[in-house]
């Protein structure tokens, strides 16, 4: 039983035997394909792109992710804001990542509750000190889109 486990590890490190949807590119760190977008538009336009490409926007579980995604969207699209694939659920009041993983890390640098008086139901990723602001849906930002990788099987001779 753990051959096949670290047969599986191995793929997943090294990233030779992975696929990525069209576009995106597998990135070893974070084990994921990203797609970079360094057009601005707002979070539902990203949100719906990123869901055609067959991804959702980023969301961030670590201090590890976070740093690497900032640096990452500063290196590869240029620019210091970027969207999250965060956003406020007011039905059920609670941050929620856009892809349902678990809301287990931010970098909020503000209270929400200082966007009281504006919808600020969306985040913003700041690549200069790696926090987070939250902002207006409408506002206009890149981002980067991810997706799950397949583990191609290793073929026998």
């Amino acid at each position: 039983m753990l051959f096949p486990i670290l047969l599986l590890l191995l793929n997943v490190v090294h990233g030779d035997d992975v696929t990525c949807p069209q576009n995106f590119t597998y990135n070893p760190d974070l084990h994921t394909c990203l797609f970079f977008v360094s057009e601005t538009v707002s979070w539902d336009v990203a949100h719906e792109d990123c869901l055609a490409r067959g991804g959702f926007l980023i969301s961030i579980h670590n201090a590890f992710q976070n740093a690497l995604i900032a640096q990452i969207t500063l290196d590869t699209i240029g620019q210091t804001e970027s969207w999250l694939g965060v956003h406020f659920d007011e039905q059920n009041p609670a941050w929620r990542w856009s892809d349902g993983s678990t809301f287990d890390y931010n970098r909020f640098v503000q209270p929400v509750a200082n966007c009281a008086l504006v919808d600020c139901d969306c985040a913003f990723l700041l690549s200069d000190d790696q926090d987070w602001r939250n902002t207006a849906c409408s506002d206009k930002h890149v981002y980067l889109c991810d997706a799950p990788p397949t583990i191609n099987e290793l073929k026998s001779n």
